[in-house]
């Protein structure tokens, strides 16, 4: 351009073969006073959005798996053709303090994490010279599967519950995880496995759907970047018994007077291993007018 002053010097910062630039004004004396020439005078805006197990704690603080890559997103306001406006450069850097563009690498592979705790740096500059302010989030790295249910207790008792026919209590303590508990799951037998949430309780109201007997149940834990581990199920007994025991007498075959032998059977379908047994046998006995 052809810029003709007698007192302003413009010191330009031309980019794509002249055809955008960006000036600084100065006066004689050396104090700015000037503004950018080119139309696109806004930096772009860079925001970092991970593929994978992710969890924003705060705005700052996001939680990943190592299985986790990071994708920059970028947008230019002035974006007609790209011989006016558009972004140039894209980069990062990786814990060390960055202070300027020049500190930052072109990512060329997808950028995954290692370890525990990263400071991630990343900005963008357009053609016309406009850089953002550079942005940075702290990156915790969950590689490790959360534990599994602690003091895990069916109806309050620890390695098998009491014998009932209605419903079960499933009750735990969640273990402590980096990027906290996601979901429990419940394996009941050889049913599928249900997702409940980060909830430490579960009630199974099994009904007469039930399997007959001792049933047992796993119980583990995944966290919130997707972490899991089968090996730290935990594992409970859930003894049902829906089917009611049973009796016969045994009575004289004619009417007596005075004592008389009685006696009867009583039994529970499959005690001891797949019903509770018997717990008390009561009779009645009442008299009548003769016959």
């Amino acid at each position: 351009p052809s810029i003709v002053s007698n007192t302003l010097t413009w010191q330009l910062d031309t980019k794509n073969g002249f055809t955008t630039f960006s000036g600084t004004c100065l006066k004689t004396l050396g104090t700015s006073c000037g503004s950018f020439l080119s139309e696109d005078h806004i930096p772009p805006r860079t925001s970092a959005r991970f593929d994978g197990p992710s969890l924003f704690h705060s705005p700052e603080v996001v939680f990943v798996s190592t299985l986790t890559s990071v994708i920059f997103d970028v947008s230019d306001p002035v974006i007609e053709n790209s011989s006016t406006s558009g972004v140039a450069f894209t980069g990062y850097a990786l814990d060390e303090p960055v202070f300027s563009f020049s500190q930052l690498n072109r990512p060329t592979t997808p950028l995954r994490f290692d370890g525990d705790f990263h400071r991630l740096f990343f900005g963008s500059q357009d053609s016309a010279g406009n850089k953002e302010k550079i942005q940075s989030l702290f990156v915790v790295v969950d590689s490790a599967p959360p534990s599994g249910p602690i003091l895990l207790s069916a109806n309050g008792e620890l390695e098998r519950s009491p014998w009932t026919n209605g419903s079960f209590i499933l009750n735990w303590q969640n273990p402590p995880d980096l990027s906290e508990i996601h979901t429990a799951c419940v394996k009941i037998g050889g049913a599928d496995a249900l997702s409940i949430g980060p909830v430490a309780s579960f009630l199974a109201d099994l009904g007469g759907s039930a399997p007959q007997g001792r049933t047992a149940v796993q119980v583990w834990l995944q966290d919130r970047v997707g972490n899991v581990d089968l090996n730290t199920a935990r594992t409970v007994e859930l003894r049902f018994d829906s089917m009611p025991p049973s009796a016969s007498l045994v009575a004289p075959s004619t009417a007596t007077q005075g004592a008389f032998p009685l006696s009867f059977n009583s039994t529970d379908p499959g005690a001891p291993t797949t019903g509770s047994g018997l717990k008390q046998v009561s009779l009645w006995a009442r008299d009548g007018p003769a016959k």
